[in-house]
């Protein structure tokens, strides 16, 4: 692999906004490759999904355009796929004029795997009456299948398995444009009885849509229920709930989530995130797009709002929007914002790194999905080009507490117009100054040096450590300012 030094100077030239975080500049050993293109036939294709058994071997399904199921292994750690199998489901659902369903959860134990699905029309319209509720089973790691149905004509999602290879699955009959159900459950199919039983949930109002289900082991598992409430005619709020049972259902614990309208992502049982973000106005046609995750480590009895970065925009561009969260664990966690704006952490979100969009000779398209296979490699896709899949290896070389001899420093006026001063904070384990590094660097957003400037360059200002640059001269637009290995940006007006 080949090593890179991120400087985000550079990296941002290509988004629509710029950020305002003081992003590091960490040395990254990193590698992107395309390890699959998963041509079956001619026409559209889904990535449907992608489980591993251990570190080498999984599987990824793929759907064409004729909802025709395709199963792919690999046994070297994703690094090469082969088609092993097909889900047969023509004579099922396409003769009979129905359109097959949409997978929703794929998982797997040893060599056990097992797919959920809801029809498709579900989402958008009447349940159709006929083949809601099945689920697909292989026991040989994908070589074989057998296409079931469920006990009842349920919408199925999110398979599990626990420690013991027993079954978990999410039921529903809620219909999506009504908001309301009047069946829900999880149900478990137990690897010794060999047989489906329902465990025993707390009373549920119907107009509660049921998700997030996480088994942890055989007692205990947790879910969460979005419960819709009209506040207007045609306006309705989202209030979430979670429950929690660590005795297999007997007993729940409930307590409801102090947000309204949020999409939770859990990375454990007492560690939850969602998106947040605030628009400030900058001047009649530019505006400041912050966005935060909100972010609570004990089970939501405290919280906190983690900044990721800021971002100067048109006051008419589009909002800027949390697109993919994923997870290896609560320190490793991949997100992916509208515009392809990329952030990644190895910390817990203490520190997050923003990495370009891969748009080159490998990479046509900035990723928008993906799937953690180890904390340093993370396969990666865009849904507008399913077929295609890249594997992500990389080295976080550097930590904050790596980073914590680094030089500290500050912009101000940021926006600016005739000069910007730099405020330098002295770190007090090595007393190393803004004087003893390398000279002061100014870029543009195509990556060219506009203004080189001694490091010892004396402050006019207030600061008796600062240092005050003209950059009057300057068209007005969005800089990088680098000292050392740290990059910062700034606006001239």
């Amino acid at each position: 692999m080949k090593k890179f030094i991120l400087l985000f100077a550079f990296i941002l030239a290509n988004l629509i906004g710029s950020t305002l975080n003081a992003f590091s500049s960490p040395i990254v050993d990193y590698e992107i490759k395309q390890v699959a293109d998963f041509q079956i036939s001619d026409g559209a294709k889904t990535f449907n999904g992608i489980t591993f058994k251990d570190s080498l071997n999984g599987v990824a399904l793929i759907r064409n355009q004729d909802y025709e199921f395709y199963i792919f292994r690999t046994s070297n750690a994703g690094d090469s796929w082969e088609l092993i199998s097909e889900i047969d489901i023509y004579d099922r659902w396409v003769m009979k004029g129905i359109a097959p369903p949409n997978v929703t959860g794929i998982s797997c134990y040893g060599d056990f795997i097992c797919i959920t699905t809801q029809p498709y029309l579900a989402l958008f319209g009447p349940q159709p009456p006929a083949d809601t509720g099945v689920y697909m089973m292989s026991y040989d790691f994908g070589e074989t299948w057998e296409v079931n149905n469920f006990p009842e004509k349920l919408l199925l999602s999110s398979p599990q398995f626990d420690e013991l290879g027993n079954l978990y699955i999410l039921g529903t009959n809620w219909d999506f444009r009504k908001k309301t159900s009047t069946r829900k459950g999880i149900f478990k199919f137990s690897k010794t009885n060999i047989s489906w039983e329902e465990i025993p949930l707390s009373a549920i109002q119907d107009s509660s849509y049921i998700y997030n289900l996480r088994i942890y082991n055989d007692k205990e598992y947790h879910f969460n229920v979005n419960h819709y409430q009209k506040v207007q005619e045609d306006s309705l709020i989202s209030i979430i709930y979670n429950y929690h049972t660590l005795n297999s259902g007997i007993t729940w614990n409930s307590f409801e989530i102090p947000f309204k309208n949020v999409s939770v992502k859990y990375t454990s049982k007492n560690v939850a995130w969602f998106p947040s973000f605030e628009i400030t106005e900058v001047n009649d046609s530019t505006i400041k797009q912050e966005i935060f995750l909100i972010n609570t480590k004990d089970g939501w009895i405290s919280w906190n709002k983690i900044n990721i970065g800021s971002f100067i925009t048109k006051a008419d561009a589009e909002r800027i929007y949390l697109a993919s969260f994923i997870y290896y664990d609560d320190d490793n966690i991949w997100l992916n914002y509208s515009g392809g704006r990329q952030f990644i952490t190895n910390n817990g979100g203490k520190d997050w790194i923003e990495f370009p969009k891969f748009v080159n000779s490998i990479m046509q398209l900035t990723p928008n999905a993906g799937t953690y296979l180890n904390k340093n490699t993370i396969f990666l896709r865009n849904t507008w080009a399913a077929h295609l899949l890249y594997k992500f290896t990389f080295d976080i070389a550097t930590s904050v507490n790596e980073r914590a001899d680094e030089l500290q420093y500050n912009i101000f006026p940021n926006p600016a117009s005739e000069y910007i001063e730099i405020a330098v904070d002295i770190n007090p384990t090595v007393n190393r100054g803004v004087d003893e590094v390398t000279d002061i660097k100014i870029f543009n957003t195509l990556g060219e040096c506009v203004i080189t400037t001694p490091s010892a360059h004396p402050s006019t200002g207030s600061g008796s450590g600062n240092i005050r640059i003209d950059i009057s001269h300057l068209p007005r637009g969005v800089y990088y300012l680098r000292i050392g290995s740290r990059t910062q940006m700034f606006v001239k007006m």
